[in-house]
Formats: structure tokens, sequence, C-alpha cells
């Protein structure tokens, strides 16, 4: 079967610009004609059709499509932006459940990428990293989209970057680690509310909205296995029925007097005198997790906890800005290594990790960049040249 995939090849620049269009432009009763308008001209005709085709959801009301306020919608409206968002829009992606639509060729716009993450990226209870390899991406597509080979070569690398933005990481034994623990109730409530807009008598019952889910291979979009999901669905159907409110990472800046035993307040206190706004919007960005080793410190259910790293430090003697594009979010262990040289990031590429210690398991990996957050390469140069522990002058 050969998949049409629509406008699918016009670049639409990342997940942020999901999030970025519902804040903007959404308001109760909108039409998804209305949407795109309010769009302009922020962002392209062909951008804003992408995203109320392939993303966001409608229903039918007065022989209008009107934009359907689920949770995707209600997440991007009520919070900042962080790395929960960007995964609900891959999943909204995925699912390919577009709502009541009142042209048959838009009610299955996705197809292809629904295909892609059932069949292929996903083999023994988990996604696999071989299978998004960029060339495995095009040998599996060839066979299936009805495109040329430049239109194939367009759809592999859009989707390939809006999946690179979700901060998903490989696993030594050759898996991607999904960290589906901490989106998966959004995107449950997110899948129960399209069903039951597409289906809305059966999927009233718990059992039905349990079989849907089962049918439809959730847990193949989630990157998870079938019994793990299995054992999360009764509590997450019944919650949806009652209209309960879902747990959602908020990822809140944590407490000083949390922080470590009172011996260490001083340490503890010249860390926080420097967890600027730059930092904090970087850290909820993020969602409180390394962008090297995709760790994240929690301390309870709904708080965590990360450090935000300068690479160029500040103060005196390197005097290095407050500034986004001279920070990292990181774990405690990995601030101690980039304060000491140990480890750097490379200045040609802005993204791979070089440790001093070769046999490190972060050595030449990339690092986790989300949209919008971009280094500066003269503050990588500095600490490549100045901080780094092979490169760095002998005193």
């Amino acid at each position: 079967m050969l998949y049409r995939p629509l406008s699918f090849t016009r670049n639409l620049g990342g997940p942020q610009k999901v999030y970025d269009a519902i804040r903007q432009a959404y308001r109760p009763g909108i039409s998804l004609r209305e949407f795109r308008a309010g769009l302009a001209p922020q962002m392209s005709r062909d951008q804003s059709l992408i995203i109320t085709e392939f993303f966001i959801a409608s229903e039918i009301r007065n022989r209008k499509e009107i934009v359907f306020e689920d949770q995707l919608v209600r997440s991007c409206r009520e919070t900042a932006l962080n790395v929960t968002h960007l995964r609900l829009a891959l999943f909204a992606l995925n699912l390919n459940l577009p709502g009541q639509r009142m042209h048959a060729v838009h009610r299955s716009p996705a197809p292809a990428q629904n295909a892609y993450v059932r069949q292929f990226l996903f083999r023994d209870g988990a996604w696999q990293t071989a299978a998004y390899d960029r060339g495995a991406m095009r040998e599996w597509l060839s066979t299936r989209l009805d495109q040329l080979p430049d239109g194939i070569t367009k759809f592999r690398n859009n989707y390939h970057y809006l999946f690179a933005q979700c901060g998903f990481q490989p696993r030594p034994d050759g898996t991607i680690e999904t960290f589906a623990e901490e989106w998966y109730r959004p995107a449950l409530r997110l899948y129960f509310e399209r069903r039951r807009l597409m289906a809305p008598q059966p999927a009233e019952a718990p059992q039905a909205l349990l079989q849907a889910a089962q049918a439809d291979e959730l847990n193949r979009l989630l990157g998870i296995s079938r019994d793990w999901l299995a054992g999360r669905l009764p509590e997450q159907i019944d919650a949806f029925l009652a209209d309960r409110a879902i747990e959602v990472p908020a990822y809140e800046p944590v407490a000083p007097e949390v922080i470590g035993p009172p011996d260490r307040r001083l340490v503890q206190v010249t860390r926080i005198e420097r967890d600027t706004e730059a930092v904090r919007a970087l850290k909820a960005l993020y969602g409180y997790r390394c962008q090297v080793c995709g760790i994240r410190l929690r301390l309870d259910r709904t708080t965590f906890f990360a450090e935000g790293a300068h690479i160029r430090p500040l103060g005196r003697p390197h005097n290095g800005p407050d500034v986004t594009e001279n920070i990292l979010v990181l774990c405690p262990n990995h601030h101690v290594e980039i304060e000491s040289g140990v480890l750097s990031i490379s200045p040609e590429d802005g993204i791979t990790i070089h440790h001093a210690f070769e046999d490190n398991t972060v050595h030449e990996r990339p690092l986790t960049l989300m949209p919008g957050h971009v280094l500066g390469r003269e503050y990588l140069r500095y600490h490549w040249e100045r901080l780094y522990m092979p490169n760095r002058p002998q005193d």
C-alpha cells in the first residue's frame, strides 16, 4: 500500500510551532479556517495547514470544522513550553485521529507516520535505534510513499527533525528511551478525547476504550511494551470517564529548603542565586532532564531537580554572560564535569559531546537540544580551548 502524505513534505520548523500556534490563534469555537487566518503573517499558509491537518482535531458544528479543545490544546494554553508539549504534538501526529472532517481525504492525514512507528520503529517492546537511522527510514518509506525520491527525502527529514526535538535518548541495548512514565497520562487523555469525538457512543464504556486502545496499539506509539501500558490503562480510563484531573508535570522550580542537608546550605544558596530567569526557562523546556545523559532527579511525584551550567562561567576571570546561548541544563554529575573541564561540547557542530576519558559512555554522543535553544559557538569555543582538560593551557 502506498500512502499519500498530503503536504507533510513542506517544512514545519519543529513541534514548538504547534505550541506557539495554539497559544497565538486558538479561542473557543474557532474554526480551522479562522485558526489558520489568525496565524498570518507570522506563519506561512503551508505551515499553518500542516498544523491543522496533522496535529489538531476538529468537530463539525453547523457545517464548520471547529478546533476541538483536547489535552494538547489545553496543555499548550495553560503551561509554559516544555518537553511534554513537544512529545504530545508528536503523539498527536502519529496517532492520526484528526476528529470530524468534512472531506474524506483529511480524515486520515498521517497514515505513513502511524505505520512507520507501529510497524517499523517499534519492535520487541521498544522503539529501535536502528530503525530511526536516516538510511533505514528512507528504505522503509521508499516502498510505502507515493512520492518521487526528492519527496521521500523531504518527508523523512521533516519527520526526523520533529522526532529529534522530543528529547528521547538511545539506550546501550539499541533501543530508544521514550520516558513514557512522564507523559503517558496526558497522551492517553488526548487519545480518549479524540476517540470519543470520532465514535461517541462506543467510547463511553470502559471496556470499549480499553479494547480501542489495544486495537490502536497505543503502546507502540508510546514506545513501551503492551504489558506496561495494560497495567496503567484501567486507572486512566476511569479518570477520563469521571473527568478527574490527570497528573501532568509542571516542572516547577525546586525550593531551596528541599535541596541538600543543612551543612551544605552555603553551596546550595550560591547556585540558587544563579537560578536566573534564563536558567528557569531552560529547565522547564527540558523538563529538568540532563542534556548530556537524559537523567532527571525526582524529589517527589511532582518535584524535579536539575542544574543550570554556564559554558563560559560567570564571574571573574571568565566573565561569561547569563544568556540561554551560554547555558546547559545538566544533572549534578555532568555539571561538575563541565565545570572541571572533563566534559565539553564540540564548537564545530555545537552538539557532539566529548569526554576527557574516552571510554565514558557519553563520549561522542549527541547533546539533546530542544527547539529554540541554540548554543553560542563563541562560548563553546571558549570552553573547548580554555577549560576542556585535553586542550586547556598547562600552568
